[in-house]
């Protein structure tokens, strides 16, 4: 094993081979999280299947290649590339620990459109590394071998490619570039970074759909791809897109792992079940109650994922409708937080959230709990709150907030740790919020 190295357990049983530091940001969301913190690798792991060949470029320590592998049959390929030395010997033990090496083709070079060395710009964290030297942080200036993907797949002989992760750092249209073959013959699934720090990579989504590939954003609550819709903004906390050519889209679409834009569904059209199976309570607000069975219904997984996705647009066009207005009721706020990180606008609950924050924490408003409602954490869902349902509804605020304000408190820091205190004190803290102010405290990190 490469020196001050560890092996890290993901919640699956997954062993990640990274740097002992927990200062740095892979060892430490791997503690403090047993996963990466991208929504979109769960939808990965859904999305692979036995029969597939898969790339995975800016390999980094292997959570998506893993994630990708442990999908793939005895008899699949998955190539990747990771070009920092140390980094590349990191994955090695990696894929030797998960009983992977068969699958899977680990290549130390970097893509880009033309081959030969490069310098390239090896950080402490590895997923900063970059050919570029304005992304360099002060990190090692290094000499790497540089490939395209067209002259890969002439020496490999890829006839099909069904998935494609691209994170490269700021290179990723000059690997386009350099598989210009590859994405005209083929027709994989492609995933890529769409920021470089804060700023959104337009120039890639552009050269994807100049070559065919229309642009799909995660649906988080579905779990299925969606089209970018150019008319509005793009979320603030969005990561990653996904591109793919029409052929591929309607096949996931016969999966249930993507839809089409679609209307928001009309409040007529929609089917509400009756008041009584919720909670016992009822609402006389239409636009509301509207909104309510609306999301009650995209979360109805015996319907068509199409309709689900509707229903959806529908709860959110209301709630969009209900902030205009003010809304300030704490049920109401719940529910529509919840909309907005299921259908991907996680910046829109993350301001309803902190108006939570202000208004029932800070404020001291009163938590009276009188309408039927959605907790805008799915686990506080299943927690037991009788008796004690204000210290329920005020914790449940604060632990989406820990959740969803940052990608983790590595991001954060101790500034962080009085929030689970508080989460102790009304007594709520569950077992992974624990394990994450541990690991922030052992980190020591701001």
């Amino acid at each position: 094993m490469p020196n001050d190295t560890d092996f890290l357990t993901l919640f699956d049983g997954t062993q990640i081979c990274a740097p002992t530091n927990i200062k740095l940001m892979t060892p430490f969301v791997l503690r403090e999280q047993q996963d990466w913190f991208e929504d979109e690798i769960h939808f990965v792991r859904k999305v692979i299947e036995p029969g597939m060949t898969a790339i995975d470029i800016g390999a980094n320590y292997g959570l998506y290649t893993t994630a990708i592998a442990n999908q793939l049959s005895d008899t699949d390929k998955l190539w990747c590339f990771e070009p920092t030395p140390a980094t590349a010997a990191a994955l090695r033990e990696t894929l030797k620990a998960n009983d992977l090496e068969s699958k899977v083709e680990l290549l130390e070079t970097g893509l880009s459109d033309h081959s030969g060395e490069a310098s390239f710009y090896a950080s402490s964290n590895a997923e900063l590394n970059s050919l570029h030297a304005e992304n360099s942080n002060d990190a090692e200036k290094i000499t790497i071998q540089l490939d395209t993907l067209d002259q890969c797949r002439a020496r490999f002989g890829w006839e099909s490619i069904d998935f494609v992760k691209l994170d490269a750092e700021g290179e990723e249209i000059n690997i386009l570039k350099g598989g210009e073959a590859l994405f005209a013959s083929c027709s994989p699934l492609v995933m890529f970074e769409l920021k470089h720090g804060t700023q959104v990579n337009k120039g890639l989504v552009d050269a994807f759909t100049s070559i065919g590939y229309d642009i799909y954003g995660l649906i988080p609550g579905l779990e299925v791809l969606a089209p970018l819709d150019n008319q509005h903004p793009i979320d603030g906390y969005l990561l990653n897109l996904f591109a793919c050519k029409s052929d591929t889209a309607s096949a996931l679409q016969a999966r249930g792992l993507l839809v089409r834009a679609g209307e928001a569904l009309e409040a007529e059209a929609i089917a509400y079940p009756p008041l009584q199976t919720l909670e016992g309570k009822s609402t006389d607000h239409e636009g509301y109650r509207a909104a309510l069975h609306a999301y009650l219904a995209a979360s109805d997984d015996t319907k068509n994922v199409q309709t689900r996705y509707q229903h959806m647009l529908f709860a959110y066009d209301r709630l969009k409708q209900a902030l205009q207005m003010g809304e300030s009721r704490y049920e109401r706020l719940s529910t529509y937080a919840r909309i907005a990180f299921d259908i991907g606008q996680r910046q829109v609950g993350m301001q309803i959230c902190e108006y939570m924050l202000q208004r029932f924490l800070a404020n001291k408003h009163t938590i009276t709990l009188s309408e039927p409602f959605v907790a805008m954490s799915a686990g506080f869902a299943t927690l037991e709150a009788a008796g004690k349902s204000e210290s329920w509804a005020k914790a449940m605020i604060i632990d989406q907030f820990i959740r969803k304000h940052a990608y983790s408190c590595y991001f954060t820091g101790a500034k962080t740790l009085p929030l689970f205190d508080e989460l102790k004190k009304l007594g709520f803290l569950q077992e992974d919020m624990q394990r994450r102010a541990d690991t922030l405290k052992a980190a020591s990190i701001g």
